[in-house]
């Protein structure tokens, strides 16, 4: 753990250097930095990083211009029982060696004389002899971070797949001071190699290509939704969808019931399973026991009839009962069912900057991400959400179950509202 130090200090990248004022050997600088555990000389293998703490400790902590200060860089070998080749080493507390390939030494440097690397007055390294007593930098990790999730299930996105997981990060910004309040983390990589991959918005996804390419499915809020001509029960309904990748159907508006039953009529007529039932006297979506909220004029369905089905009928003279969704009794038989496959949130978005949208009922609460990606994983966890608010200036993020595709208004009741917000970027499910 990294806390504020008593010793003079500049954090860089999560890491916490401090300036040891007290004179020592290369062997006893390398014991007095036990300020914090995990603590080392510091390791300085790019320029920038040399430059970096120049400017900062000797520009505001009075080091004699003539001084340089130990890093963790050592010569070996230094008698006949090393084993490393002849060269320069990154030494840890533990005495394990990394050769240094490229450091940042001043020119003509390191020179014969010279043993153990340390940094100048300007921010370069130079050979010292290891014998030499002077001050020295040592190097902490500030980054407190709490066990990491497991790995989540693959996701589709970057081609092949990718999988995430959370972790616990503090704020170290006041010289690796950490605060009491922490921010989730997340870290993403692809499934097929194991090698971090970043998310992006493409348009274009394998999904999407292949559901508009095929007859009777339609791509709708990242996900695709086709008609299995399956006999049974909505439990067996659920089962086949499952078996095929994907879920009994979750109906994201009023919309795709118009749209589900317009394009599923032209095929036939429908008497189709969707993932919606009761479920301990509420009306629930089944793939994530949320309650269902956006149909305003579905109530809960007669004892006996705790199912539902999206039905259309072709030969029924009355065209207002067409598209509807109907209970059902969840032992029916049912010739049909709605299935869904759904691409990960990152796949595809479309993004309004300047705008709010503010859900009207059980809206999601306001939690603090790292980033837009960290909030999209909030949202991918949700499985009716199709968008969410994101401020970058704070990092808020509200998950929505509703956007601009839909209708703001369902049978007189305002479902949601858009607000002109310059701070905050609304990305929509396309």
């Amino acid at each position: 753990m990294c806390l504020k130090s008593a010793n003079p200090s500049t954090s860089i990248d999560n890491t916490c250097f401090t300036l040891n004022r007290k004179t020592y050997n290369f062997t006893g600088a390398e014991t007095k930095c036990n300020e914090f555990a995990g603590g080392h000389l510091a390791q300085i293998t790019s320029t920038e990083l040399a430059t970096y703490l120049k400017s900062n400790l000797w520009a505001n902590f009075g080091i004699p211009n003539n001084m340089a200060l130990y890093t963790n860089l050592r010569q070996f070998p230094q008698s006949a029982a090393d084993e490393p080749d002849k060269g320069y080493y990154y030494v840890m507390p533990d005495g394990s060696k990394t050769l240094a390939a490229n450091p940042p030494w001043m020119t003509y440097q390191p020179v014969a004389s010279g043993d153990a690397g340390s940094l100048n007055q300007a921010g370069e390294l130079v050979a010292v002899s290891g014998a030499n007593m002077q001050w020295s930098i040592c190097q902490y990790d500030c980054t407190v971070n709490s066990a990491w999730t497991a790995w989540s299930a693959c996701s589709q996105s970057c081609d092949k797949g990718i999988r995430s997981r959370k972790g616990m990060m503090y704020d170290t910004s006041d010289n690796c001071n950490i605060t009491a309040i922490a921010t989730p983390v997340y870290q993403y990589e692809s499934c097929a190699s194991g090698v971090r991959c970043k998310s992006s918005s493409t348009k274009v996804t394998t999904l999407k290509s292949e559901c508009t390419s095929k007859a009777g499915s339609h791509f709708a809020y990242s996900s695709c939704y086709f008609l299995a001509n399956i006999s049974g029960t909505q439990a067996a309904a659920n089962d086949y969808c499952m078996n095929e990748g994907g879920q009994l159907a979750s109906l994201f508006g009023e919309d795709l019931v118009s749209q589900l039953g317009s394009l599923f009529l032209q095929l036939s007529s429908v008497q189709a399973w969707i993932g919606l039932k009761v479920t301990s006297g509420k009306l629930k979506w089944m793939v994530d026991n949320a309650p269902h909220t956006l149909f305003k004029n579905i109530s809960t369905p007669p004892t006996g009839s705790e199912c539902y089905a999206l039905v259309s009928d072709s030969s029924s003279p009355n065209a207002t009962e067409n598209p509807r969704l109907s209970p059902m009794a969840c032992s029916s038989q049912l010739q049909q069912a709605i299935c869904m496959k759904s691409d990960h949130i990152y796949s595809s978005y479309s993004i309004k900057k300047g705008k709010k949208i503010i859900e009207a009922q059980s809206p999601e609460s306001v939690s603090i991400e790292v980033d837009f990606n960290a909030c999209g994983a909030r949202c991918s966890e949700i499985i009716s959400c199709v968008g969410f608010n994101f401020n970058p200036s704070d990092g808020s993020c509200i998950p929505t179950k509703v956007c601009p595709a839909m209708p703001s208004v369902i049978d007189g009741a305002t479902i949601y509202t858009i607000q002109d917000e310059s701070s905050w970027v609304f990305y929509e499910r396309i």
